[in-house]
């Protein structure tokens, strides 16, 4: 669809005021017209990659002239086309139209965007199935103590990636566009199928998203990183606040609901805690992988901020985020990681949750605590690496927003830090 008319009886049925007029009056009569154009709009550009759409209203005998874009709406004065000159005027306004029949951008059209060609549907409908059929892998078997690959004929999918197809959508429906960015100086071209999300209203930002095989590959990432820091022996570092980076939800006054400034902070200011301070105990090979696997998402995730947040971006960067168009650099940090021979030889996971959400207790804890009793003139014992009742905290605390929220806010979750004196009865 290149436009809209919309027509309606009348010429009272006309949404918008050119001379002086009572407004409520004028917003009661006409408010469902102006909204219906509204809807409309939104629609067209929300659907299609557009810069900006023209439309046309009739209302009676009076036809009014749309330009719509991000910024807002462009509306001309009524133009009676019952009259010689008016209808001269709506003619010729279709007339152009049509003589810019080849120049879509002129018409609005967005020129980064094109169908792709038969040949690259091809390969992207190969590319999904390959994906989520499997592909042949070698199998790995033990032989004297030690792993050998052989060849196998078995099939092994990436589950990971699986949603891939769906996401797309069927071909039929969401035709399979080629968008080009402009990454530096290179141009890298995109084949896309359905959106994960569409734009609802008509101005303000038009960014529209596309589901891309780094947000799995991210959402892989997350779900380690959360397991590791639970459920596997680590020093706890004072500034890795759980909450703030899994459980960051802010409601904003028109009910809508966000999330992710946790995240954000961890790859920017908050960096160190996870490529410095976080260690699992005995265990070198888990470490470097869960940093490995955070340079790679915080390349990506320093690439899409609009601005510049925690360090410059870096020539590994933009490599970074070509390794994430696929799982073949997740894969292959994995093997280096199991490959080594520093694992610890015993168990290295946690007795128990390391930050159990408050209520949370075993039947274990919930026997040890009906035995104690608070006091307040048992002397308190020094705890290795933890602040004493009452001390200062160090210089390093309070640099992000994790670490003030930390402190401000009950973040739902038992810390290291918040003792209390008790002693058996």
């Amino acid at each position: 669809m290149e436009m809209f008319v919309e027509f309606k009886h009348g010429n009272s049925a006309d949404p918008f005021a050119t001379e002086d007029t009572f407004f409520p009056k004028l917003f009661n009569n006409t408010c469902a017209n102006r909204g219906q154009i509204v809807l409309y709009s939104t629609r067209q550009q929300a659907y299609q990659f557009r810069t900006s759409i023209f439309t046309v209203g009739i209302f009676g005998n009076a036809a009014r002239l749309f330009r719509w874009d991000r910024t807002g709406c462009q509306v001309t004065v009524p133009v009676d086309f019952s009259t010689d000159k008016g209808n001269r005027q709506l003619t010729e306004f279709f007339l152009r139209l049509d003589l810019m029949a080849d120049d879509p951008e002129a018409r609005g059209w967005d020129p980064t965007v094109e169908d792709a060609t038969a040949e690259e549907v091809k390969d992207f409908s190969e590319a999904v199935k390959m994906v989520c059929e499997g592909r042949p892998e070698p199998e790995r078997r033990r032989a004297g103590g030690r792993r050998k690959e052989v060849e196998g004929t078995k099939k092994v999918a990436d589950p990971m990636l699986c949603r891939l197809v769906e996401s797309v959508g069927d071909p039929s429906e969401y035709p399979r566009r080629k968008v080009s960015i402009l990454d530096g100086k290179v141009r890298r071209d995109y084949i896309v199928g359905r959106p994960t999300s569409v734009l609802k209203a008509p101005t303000g930002r038009a960014t529209r998203r596309i589901y891309e095989a780094s947000d799995e590959l991210e959402s892989f990432f997350f779900v380690i990183l959360y397991e590791a820091v639970h459920w596997v022996s680590h020093n706890k570092p004072e500034r890795l606040n759980i909450k703030f980076i899994f459980d960051d939800v802010r409601v904003h006054d028109d009910g809508r609901q966000t999330g992710g400034l946790g995240k954000q902070d961890m790859y920017t200011m908050d960096a160190d805690v996870i490529l410095q301070n976080l260690k699992f105990y005995k265990s070198p090979p888990f470490t470097d992988l869960i940093r490995g696997l955070f340079r790679l998402f915080q390349s990506l995730a320093i690439a899409n901020y609009d601005k510049k947040l925690g360090r410059d971006p870096q020539p590994q960067d933009a490599a970074n985020v070509d390794k994430l168009k696929n799982c073949k650099a997740i894969i292959q940090l994995m093997k280096n990681a199991v490959e080594r021979a520093d694992w610890p030889e015993v168990c290295d996971k946690a007795a128990k949750d390391n930050y159990p959400r408050k209520g949370e207790v075993d039947k274990e804890d919930r026997v040890g605590l009906a035995n104690l009793k608070v006091t307040t003139n048992t002397p308190e014992v020094p705890v290795p690496g933890v602040p004493a009742v009452g001390a200062p905290l160090p210089a390093s605390a309070g640099t992000s927003r994790a670490s003030k929220r930390g402190r401000e806010e009950d973040d739902g979750y038992t810390t290291p830090t918040k003792r209390s004196k008790v002693e058996a009865v």
